[in-house]
Order: structure tokens, then sequence, then C-alpha cells
């Protein structure tokens, strides 16, 4: 059943427009994410899981979040780092939907310009979660 899910996220990144060919790692737990790991992307499975972004410098790198189960994936900026998506003001978290509309939920950030990460695509209904 995972296979068909993360098969399913898959079919879903590409056909919001993502490039699919980077390497993807499992995230079965909360982590702060390095900047090695830009150009990356990350399926999370599992309960309680909270990704927090790295500082961003404006590189222009992306990277790209999927849950793979019914799970909610909490991104976090570092610090005072915004994320640009709804009212998010500095430091506020976006969060994937909850229960099964969780499943499939994706999004890319690129980071754009130092203190900020922008969404570039999204599939499923995030919020900004304070």
């Amino acid at each position: 059943m995972r296979s068909i899910a993360l098969l399913t996220i898959l079919i879903l990144i590409v056909g919001i427009g993502s490039v699919c060919a980077e390497q993807w790692e499992r995230v079965t737990a909360s982590k702060t994410l390095a900047e090695s790991e830009l150009n990356k992307s990350f399926v999370a499975t599992g309960s309680g899981i909270t990704i927090t972004l790295m500082p961003s410098s404006g590189s222009g790198q992306i990277v790209r979040f999927a849950v793979a189960d019914a799970n909610q994936l909490n991104i976090d900026p570092n610090n005072t780092d915004q994320i640009m998506y709804l009212t998010c003001a500095g430091g506020d978290r976006i969060q994937s939907p909850s229960g099964a509309s969780s499943t499939g939920a994706c999004v890319e950030l690129v980071d754009f310009v130092s203190g900020k990460w922008g969404v570039t695509s999204m599939n499923g209904t995030w919020t900004d979660n304070n």
C-alpha cells in the first residue's frame, strides 16, 4: 500500500510541474535540513513530523516535500525566515492537510531571497500554522 501511495505522490508532483529526477529521501522523524540538502525531495511518513528549513540566502535552490500517509507534516522556516504563503509572518510554519486528504499533499519551496522562501507549487490545502 505504501508503494502505491508513493507512486501516487510522484505522479501528483509531476502533474503540478515539479521535476522529480532529483534524489528522494524518506523522512520518518522531525529534522532540520542542512544546506547540503537543497535540491532534494523529501517524503514524510509518520506522525508528528516537523521539518525545519535551513536559513534562506537567496540561492535560488529548491526543496520539495510530500506526505505519504494520513499524517500532517509541518514545515518550519529557520528562526525569523518567512515562507511566503497566505498570511505567514516571519517564523510561521506551513502545515499539510490532515487525515485522508493529507496523503499526496506536496509543496515545493524556493530559496529566492535572504530571509524568505517562496512557494512555487503545491498540492492539497496547506495552512499557516503559527
